[in-house]
């Protein structure tokens, strides 16, 4: 019986002193977890403060981002400004030679409003001059003179134009040209937008402006001409201005895998330097890419800088340059051309209705109204003096007949828009070249008949 009872208190014994030692390792393990939770809430409430201060932090840093783009941008308008009024100002010391090829076209238009016929004579007469020594050894003598009769002929009327064409290939410029223009790619629009270093001034003499004004003729050229290129879309393009300075909006895209910037400084090198107005010059053309947002900057300069103006009524005309009441698109000069004297050959079917038509038709290519870019219809006449105003507006209604311009009717419903057919491009570089087509022909004659 003590035995049993010896075992079971030492039994007893054992399983306090288990329970005891269970007991003081529970007490430590809880001490354990409370210095880790301790140190686990020290942590959070760190990260939290941490979470905090980035959250104070990340608005600060995206408005200093914004005005260190905002810094970059204008560092970069302001420089491909100052470098576009350098290319101005190269442009006016070097004035002289574009006064020079201005009054050498002023000349030739005269040449050719007399006798259109004097480009296609030209050709025949190079021919027949290459080859008279072999026509002459093939044929017998007795032919030998009317042929060098008719050669004679051909030399005679051909002798104020040969000369011309003389006198410009002898023409050059020894001082360095360099053309900077401004490219904006905007894909997602489909744009791509230039602006180069012509700008209108009224304080310059009208002759200077008017030489300056073939040089911004001559780019628009050029860049529209890049859609003969492989890998270049262009749809339309429309004349604009951009910081004080000339600039053409096209919509068209690039698909080549070259830089955009280098490709079209190649493109445009090329393509100036194969016309006469730049032909034995030293010409370097440079074309910067820049972001939409200096290019955007360049738009606020703009409309900043322009103060809308409604088209002025007839009364209020009475004194203006005619530039200024038809909204840039007719010059007091084109009035003088159209009304000079024709003297033209007795065959000729030039007249003053294709003068005035020549001239709408190059504003027109040279504004961008080729396809979707349309104008209000009155404008091509209004506010012109007569009889010039009723002779367009009726021009204008059979170049609508005929299919030359394309008529839109405007958003607002109100009148009618026109734009330049695309398709009939052909016929446009003929009338400007002075060719009266079997197209104009007809037409010119049904003009005189219904003024």
């Amino acid at each position: 019986m003590k035995m049993a009872e010896r075992t079971l208190r030492e039994q007893l014994d054992t399983l306090r002193q288990g329970y005891q030692t269970r007991i003081e390792e529970i007490e430590c393990e809880q001490e354990r977890c409370r210095a880790e939770q301790a140190e686990t809430q020290s942590e959070i409430r760190q990260l939290l403060e941490r979470h905090w201060e980035l959250g104070e932090t990340l608005p600060r840093l995206k408005a200093e981002k914004g005005r260190q783009a905002d810094k970059f941008a204008q560092r970069g308008f302001e420089a491909v400004r100052a470098a576009l009024g350098k290319s101005y100002d190269n442009l006016r010391q070097t004035q002289n030679h574009w006064v020079t090829w201005h009054h050498f076209y002023a000349e030739r238009r005269d040449l050719l409003e007399k006798d259109p016929e004097l480009k296609t004579i030209l050709q025949d007469y190079r021919q027949l001059d290459a080859e008279l020594p072999e026509i002459l050894g093939r044929l017998p003598p007795s032919y030998h003179a009317p042929l060098l009769a008719e050669h004679k002929q051909f030399q005679e009327r051909l002798a104020p134009y040969l000369a011309l064409l003389d006198q410009a290939q002898q023409q050059s410029c020894s001082h360095p040209i360099t053309l900077e223009v401004v490219l904006s790619h905007n894909p997602e629009a489909g744009e791509m937008r230039w602006a180069f270093p012509c700008r209108e001034d009224p304080a310059l003499p009208e002759e200077i402006d008017d030489a300056l004004y073939d040089v911004t003729g001559a780019v628009i050229y050029a860049i529209t001409r890049f859609k003969t290129q492989p890998d270049w879309f262009f749809d339309e393009a429309e004349q604009d201005e951009w910081a004080g300075y000339e600039a053409l909006v096209t919509a068209g895209e690039h698909t080549g895998e070259q830089n955009l910037a280098d490709v079209a400084q190649t493109l445009l090198q090329a393509t100036l330097a194969e016309m006469s107005l730049f032909r034995d010059t030293a010409l370097t053309v440079r074309v910067t890419e820049v972001p939409q947002a200096v290019w955007e900057l360049g738009q606020a300069w703009q409309e900043a800088e322009t103060t809308p103006t409604a088209a002025p009524p007839e009364v209020e005309a009475v004194g203006l340059a005619l530039v200024e009441v038809t909204g840039g698109w007719y010059r007091d000069a084109d009035i003088e051309t159209w009304e000079r004297p024709l003297n033209v050959a007795s065959d000729s079917l030039w007249n003053v209705q294709a003068r005035r038509l020549r001239t709408l038709l190059i504003r027109m290519v040279a504004k961008g109204k080729v396809g979707a870019q349309a104008i209000p219809e009155d404008l091509l006449w209004q506010h012109l003096p007569p009889p010039h105003g009723d002779q367009l507006a009726c021009g204008v209604k059979h170049l609508v007949d005929e299919g030359l311009l394309l008529q839109k009717t405007p958003a607002d419903g109100n009148g009618h828009q026109v734009t330049l057919n695309p398709e009939m491009l052909p016929e446009v570089q003929s009338l400007i070249n002075y060719d009266v087509t079997p197209f104009w022909a007809g037409l010119i004659r049904a003009e005189e008949n219904d003024v």
